[in-house]
């Protein structure tokens, strides 16, 4: 099998709106059937219209918000140990961001004509040097134009995590 990670810092440069966005620079990946907008693809031939999140199936079908994905995953060839409902092309993982240990912070704004009004606060770190306890917290607002026809994407996302470090190799 072939297994392709896509970095955070390749996700920034490519600003995927859809997981498929993505991953189409990816060898052996295509958009998939549905409306355009859905995250289906097809690895090697087969379509896969679902995706494991952090490793957990998901059995839902719309897109991850890009604000909440800290890398993409996507394992080409028969699947079978890893995930053994999957399609045999291959299965596709989003890695959600975690807390981290230092200080990270990060505003992103973006403004255009489509897919853009957006807002994005990115903030994780210690509670306190050597503290055990790390946070992270996301938040996102985007009031724009979805497409030329005048539909519109609007939507909020506060998220806020916890972590707590029991030893230096447990978390």
């Amino acid at each position: 099998g072939s297994i392709s990670v896509l970095t955070p810092e390749f996700l920034q440069d490519v600003s995927p709106t859809r997981i498929y966005d993505a991953t189409r620079y990816v060898a052996g990946i295509s958009e998939g059937r549905g409306d355009g907008f859905a995250d289906r693809q097809m690895i090697r031939g087969f379509e896969n219209t679902l995706r494991t999140v952090d490793n957990f199936g998901s059995v839902q079908g719309e897109n991850v918000d890009s604000l909440l994905v800290d890398r993409v995953e996507v394992v080409k060839g028969p699947s079978a140990i890893l995930s053994p409902t999957g399609a045999p092309g291959g299965a596709v993982n989003v890695a959600s961001k975690r807390p981290l240990y230092r200080t990270e912070r990060s505003l992103a704004v973006t403004v255009g004509l489509i897919d853009a009004q957006r807002i994005d606060l990115d903030a994780t770190g210690a509670f306190a040097p050597n503290s055990p306890f790390a946070y992270r917290v996301l938040a996102g607002y985007q009031d724009g134009q979805l497409a030329a026809d005048g539909s519109q994407d609007k939507k909020q996302i506060i998220a806020g995590q916890l972590s707590y470090r029991i030893s230096p190799r447990t978390t």
